[in-house]
């Protein structure tokens, strides 16, 4: 990256955020930062005007703004891709805002580069919609909770917990909202329980603002949080055996949690670490006859109890 390319992208970078610090952005153009100090030296004795808070972070002055700029082929690409993606994974509403947001980028584009996008948009296709996404009730779940989550406002919610098979009342202090395994997911802290808690918003029946403000929870992370969550706690071992004709079927084998395959004479046998059974048994009962549940033997009366319920069902 040439100099004059770096100091753009210096500007962007700021404009973008309330305040941002030399380390950060050194970090993202891959430079030191004793050539992010030289560079805002620069651009101050060019006139931009930046402000500089010690021991916080630069920012640009209040009020300038750099002309807007063009996207190169690569960036709009890119843009594209993920546009795409929250047109599939996101509510109603935001699906809305995403196509508008598309259309005022495309707006600004030059004719050449319409046109690429226009090809791109014509081979290009994501399919990553989660099954609830197609029920207008929760049209505006997930502007609610990034709403909350900004102005700290506590949510009431009535959730439905599949590990219990019930539905409780929540009184919710939103901190994050979290895309992982195919799902939104609502991270906050929840009076009821006293702790946090992690709320797929699939599961969320009712939910509404109550008004009050909740305190700032300085200590808490919503990465760390996630990384804890995702690590499992107490994970459950399963072992199965798919015949070597049949387990290349197996797609969704790292979804579920896989940690190792090994070769064996009766076929591929798959390790797998799941948060409970249940996670893994219907995709597991889907493969029909083509699987053997070596381990543990919980797992195969739960595919039996279901296999039951569903032959009972479809012979009435």
């Amino acid at each position: 990256m040439n100099k004059l390319t770096r100091y753009l992208g210096i500007i962007l970078h700021l404009q973008s955020k309330k305040i941002s610090k030399a380390e950060d952005i050194a970090s993202f153009f891959g430079v030191s930062v004793r050539t992010i100090y030289r560079d805002l030296r620069s651009l101050e004795e060019a006139g931009i005007p930046i402000a500089a808070e010690t021991g916080v972070g630069y920012s640009l002055a209040q009020g300038y703004l750099l002309p807007p700029v063009m996207f190169t082929e690569e960036e709009a690409s890119a843009i594209f891709l993920g546009g795409e993606f929250l047109k599939q994974t996101t509510d109603i509403t935001h699906q809305k805002h995403t196509i508008s947001a598309l259309m005022k980028i495309s707006s600004v584009l030059p004719r050449e580069k319409k046109e690429y996008m226009e090809r791109l948009q014509e081979s290009v296709a994501v399919q990553a919609r989660s099954p609830w996404l197609h029920d207008e009730m929760n049209g505006n779940v997930l502007s609610l909770i990034q709403r909350s989550i900004v102005h700290r406002k506590i949510l009431h919610l009535e959730y439905y917990a599949q590990s219990n098979d019930k539905t409780t009342v929540r009184e919710v202090e939103p901190l994050g909202l979290v895309y992982y395994s195919e799902h939104w997911h609502l991270v906050g802290y929840c009076r009821l329980r006293k702790d946090y808690r992690d709320f797929r918003a699939d599961r969320i029946k009712t939910i509404y603002e109550q008004g009050d403000i909740f305190e700032k929870r300085n200590n808490f992370s919503v990465k760390k949080f996630m990384r804890r969550e995702l690590q499992m706690e107490n994970p459950v071992e399963v072992r199965l055996l798919f015949p070597y004709s049949y387990a290349r079927f197996a797609t969704s084998k790292y979804y579920y949690g896989l940690v190792e395959e090994n070769q064996s004479e009766s076929g591929m046998e798959m390790t797998f670490l799941v948060p409970y059974l249940e996670w893994i048994a219907r995709w597991t009962l889907s493969f029909g006859k083509n699987v053997t549940v070596l381990h543990p033997p919980e797992l195969r009366t739960i595919l039996a109890r279901t296999a039951r319920e569903v032959a009972e069902l479809n012979e009435k």
